[in-house]
């Protein structure tokens, strides 16, 4: 069999070097057919907006975060000195960096979900078609027409771009979210701060406002945030009468004071 060399002024980055290896051991084994999927900074993405769960690592601390895919790519990005650039797009080692960060994703041989290290982030300039895709229930992302998707169909897991995913598919989720650490508590006020939605804990609130001086402290805190009736409103608390939710943000403000 004659020598092949493969002769190229580009470094192979984030996962490349695993595929060129795991391609080279398929043809030492005689295999003729091999297909690689997903490679690195071929146009797969997310848009910009999408959220992702990621688990941040500093140090021997993990935790995880959920933020827009593009404010964790331009992040890391931005600040970087040792960006790779291949045409118009930008390649970020992640393997060796301060910050590790890991995603969670599931073995489709053996079902078990895990942590798996992000070895890159990728970032390049938006196609010029994306596809939007929805779940039943709701949940969307938008994606790249030759993203990589798992699906159920017809009752086998099958890997397929996006632009082949059918109405009838089922989108395979975990039944749980992996920090890598033990979590305790959630402040979900924080979580949903800006949003339009209300909080009612009169159990909370009664208890406070019996103690010395607290039916004056809790009412001077909602005018100072804008209640104009804060009595009336206490009153309705009190009986469990329409208008008696707070807002979250408002709320916030009330657990400070």
């Amino acid at each position: 069999m004659p020598q092949f060399e493969l002769v190229s002024e580009f470094q192979p980055t984030g996962d490349q070097p695993q595929a060129i290896s795991e391609l080279v051991d398929g043809i030492n084994a005689g295999l003729h057919h091999q297909v690689l999927l997903g490679a690195t900074g071929t146009g797969k993405s997310l848009g910009k907006d999408d959220p992702v769960y990621v688990v941040e690592q500093r140090g021997d601390h993990r935790r995880g975060r959920l933020l827009p895919i593009g404010d964790l790519i331009d992040g890391a990005i931005d600040g970087a000195s040792d960006t790779q650039l291949e045409g118009d797009t930008e390649i970020l080692d992640m393997m060796h960096g301060k910050v590790r960060y890991f995603a969670q994703a599931f073995d489709p041989q053996t079902l078990e979900v895990g942590l798996y290290p992000i070895k890159s982030f990728v970032r390049h300039a938006t196609p010029k078609a994306m596809f939007f895709l929805q779940t039943q229930c709701g949940r969307s992302a938008t994606l790249t027409g030759d993203h990589n998707l798992w699906v159920l169909r017809e009752g086998q897991l099958r890997l397929i771009r996006t632009e082949e995913a059918r109405i009838t598919d089922y989108i395979p989720l975990p039944e749980s979210i992996q920090t890598g650490d033990e979590i305790q508590s959630i402040d979900v006020l924080e979580e949903l701060k800006g949003q339009r939605l209300f909080v009612e804990a009169p159990e909370s609130i009664l208890a406070y406002t019996q103690q010395a001086d607290g039916t004056r402290a809790f009412s001077r805190s909602l005018s100072a945030s804008g209640i104009r009736h804060p009595y009336g409103k206490l009153n309705a608390i009190r009986f469990h009468k329409r208008g008696r939710g707070i807002a979250v943000d408002m709320f916030q403000t009330l657990l400070r004071d």
